[in-house]
């Protein structure tokens, strides 16, 4: 009884304000800013983890190619496994390349405006 409670009021918590439950345009464009993020976090974490060094000056060609056989090679996982070892064994320098591991990808990579979709409305059914 109590469990069902909880995943109620959960599922009362992840519906869009709109009657229905359906999500509205500012829950999709959430969920796409945070997917975007994710994906940036990702890529950061393939930089971190690539054999590209921050003192060079790698063209945008370079990193994306960096950052592609890095994902390739070790995946997101092995990715982030290898960015957890750095930042347990040389923190000091971990956070240094991290830094400069997303400002590159933020320039690199860079996410394009979501622009508002006008006044979306419900398609009718016909019945």
């Amino acid at each position: 009884m109590r469990r069902d409670r909880r995943i109620s009021r959960r599922c009362e918590r992840k519906r869009g304000k709109n009657d229905g439950g359906d999500p509205g345009y500012e829950d999709v464009a959430s969920r796409v800013r945070g997917a975007r993020h994710v994906r940036g976090r990702a890529r950061a974490g393939a930089l971190f983890a690539s054999t590209l060094q921050p003192s060079g000056s790698h063209s945008p060609g370079q990193i994306r190619r960096a950052v592609a056989t890095t994902l390739q090679r070790l995946g997101v996982r092995g990715c982030a496994a290898q960015v957890a070892d750095e930042f347990g064994d040389h923190p000091d320098t971990a956070v240094a390349r991290m830094s400069w591991a997303l400002a590159t990808i933020q320039t690199v990579y860079p996410v394009p405006a979501v622009a508002p979709v006008p006044d979306l409305r419900p398609l009718a059914f016909a019945s």
